[in-house]
């Protein structure tokens, strides 16, 4: 796997090396075609195609572009979200592979990412991607596409924990995840975001019993 990563990284004289995956839950397993990456395009792409992902276990990166402050001390369960923006925006050049090298096992329900929800785990989702947010806005200030996708990014993670709240029947998680929904849709409601989502946020603020009872009734 990083023998292969290494490899094609040289080969493309490139910053990173990235590869797609196979996901271990007996369902998913996705493939997607090659890509040799530059600038601008590198942080377009890392929003359009799934398997580069904000990750750092499919990828290699050269030493010489990471710095010390790439992982950030005061997040946990987001840290690769502004590790991996950080060295998108510094590479000059990613390769992506489509062949899947990496086995990501997902049975472990004590790792991080599987455990329930906990409020700090919420607080660090929410700065974590709002990190994300300067980031882009003071990279590129004047390109609104990249801003906005961005702020979906946040927006998507907002929900998604917002349902999982809802499957475990945490009042407070839903009150502390209503409460950042909330200051996102104030903030950047003025921003064409996808209608789907800003139709998700808009359910969960105004209709939450409503949005609740949908969501179950579709996940029974």
């Amino acid at each position: 796997y990083c023998e292969y990563l290494y490899n094609i990284a040289e080969n493309a004289k490139a910053d990173i090396a990235t590869c797609t995956y196979y996901i271990n839950d007996d369902i998913s397993k996705e493939t997607f075609s090659a890509l040799e990456l530059e600038e601008k395009d590198i942080l377009r792409s890392y929003y359009n195609f799934p398997y580069i992902k904000c990750c750092v276990w499919n990828k290699i990166y050269k030493r010489m572009i990471l710095q010390e402050d790439f992982f950030d001390n005061d997040v946990r369960t987001t840290e690769d979200v502004i590790f991996t923006c950080k060295a998108l925006l510094a590479a000059k050049k990613i390769v992506c592979t489509a062949e899947s090298k990496y086995h990501y096992n997902v049975a472990n329900l004590n790792s991080t990412m599987r455990a329930h929800l906990t409020a700090k785990k919420i607080d660090d989702l929410y700065l974590g991607h709002c990190k994300q947010i300067d980031l882009v806005e003071t990279a590129y200030p004047e390109d609104k596409t990249l801003q906005i996708k961005t702020v979906e990014k946040l927006c998507d993670a907002l929900i998604v924990a917002y349902n999982s709240a809802i499957f475990e029947k945490d009042k407070n998680n839903l009150k502390q995840l209503n409460n950042y929904i909330n200051e996102t849709y104030q903030k950047y409601k003025n921003l064409d975001i996808l209608k789907n989502t800003k139709s998700k946020i808009k359910m969960i603020l105004k209709y939450p019993n409503v949005y609740n009872f949908l969501f179950k009734f579709r996940h029974r």
